[in-house]
């Protein structure tokens, strides 16, 4: 009976995939034992390097992106081990240039202002999600996925949202874990990617801090809270492009919700008196709690 419900909703969400589905004119490209590595700068046709029936991960990188390098292997196990999933790297950069390579012709045909990059398409060749929804569809796989063997991977539907489903065939079916906030991208903007990267690092030191109970540390990091937020604030006005202003105050929201979670979890063990470190003049520490800023995420005040 469970074989045959899982029969059922395999055919419904192919279906359901199918009825709005763009297919491209060709579908040449077939699924090798590692990645195809396409472009190297050139213009590329993403419809000629589809692979037929598997869903396709298009995955725009740059050997010279730090967050591309730490993504790369874990797409090669997917890639791997996953039978109806294929990746395929595009590599921005022409071969003569260091440095991420902004101007290149690839780069300039998708308007890539932020990498990794990534496009997902079904088996059938529709187009399912792309930049910052196809990212973190993509590390909730990575996330979710145990490693056990996959009958198949699809992707369903949950309000208008595309999610993977991992269909076993024998055990019930699994939708993907909540999103990460790790892994940011690499902004082409300076001041962006220098300030999520710098703010990653301090969330870093918070979290430690937290785990370690240190109260006069978590005081200390949360006094420069606000100096944080107004950065933020400063460098999304000078961002005129209003998908990477929100995008990078996404980031910068997602940053600061780990931030909150970890001086709520200190704050209720200080107060039950667990583990509290001592503060200055042999006291108690106490998490500060009301120093947390709110950075703007609305795509509203992204632009005048």
């Amino acid at each position: 009976m469970k074989k045959a419900i899982h029969t059922i909703l395999a055919i419904l969400a192919v279906l359901a995939l199918g009825v709005a589905a763009n297919v491209p004119a060709m579908r040449a490209a077939e699924k090798g034992a590692k990645p195809a590595v396409i472009s190297h700068g050139a213009k590329v046709t993403l419809a000629d390097n589809l692979v037929a029936g598997d869903i396709t991960i298009f995955d725009f990188s740059s050997k010279y992106c730090p967050p591309c390098m730490a993504l790369s292997p874990k797409l090669d196990a997917l890639h791997t081990k996953i039978p109806n999933l294929a990746v395929v790297k595009v590599d921005i950069n022409r071969p003569s240039v260091k440095g991420i390579d902004w101007k290149s012709p690839v780069a300039q045909q998708f308007k890539l202002h932020e990498i990794p990059h990534i496009k997902i398409y079904d088996g059938d060749g529709k187009l399912v999600a792309e930049d910052s929804l196809a990212l973190e569809m993509v590390q909730n796989l990575i996330q979710f996925y145990s490693g056990a063997k996959l009958q198949q991977l699809l992707i369903i539907y949950d309000n208008n949202r595309p999610v993977w489903y991992l269909y076993t065939g024998a055990n019930e079916g699994k939708q993907e874990a909540p999103p990460s906030t790790q892994n940011p991208p690499q902004f082409k903007n300076v001041a962006a990617n220098e300030y999520i990267k710098s703010y990653s690092d301090y969330v870093n030191k918070f979290v430690a801090a937290s785990k370690a109970k240190d109260a006069d540390k978590i005081s200390a990091l949360a006094s420069e809270l606000q100096d944080w937020s107004d950065k933020a604030i400063t460098i999304s006005e000078n961002l005129s492009n209003p998908s990477v202003k929100k995008r990078f105050l996404d980031w910068v929201a997602k940053l600061t919700s780990d931030i909150n979670t970890a001086i709520a979890a200190v704050a209720d063990d200080l107060k039950k008196g667990k583990n509290g470190t001592k503060g200055k003049g042999g006291k108690k520490g106490k998490a500060r709690t009301d120093s947390t800023p709110t950075p703007p995420t609305d795509a509203a005040n992204a632009e005048n």
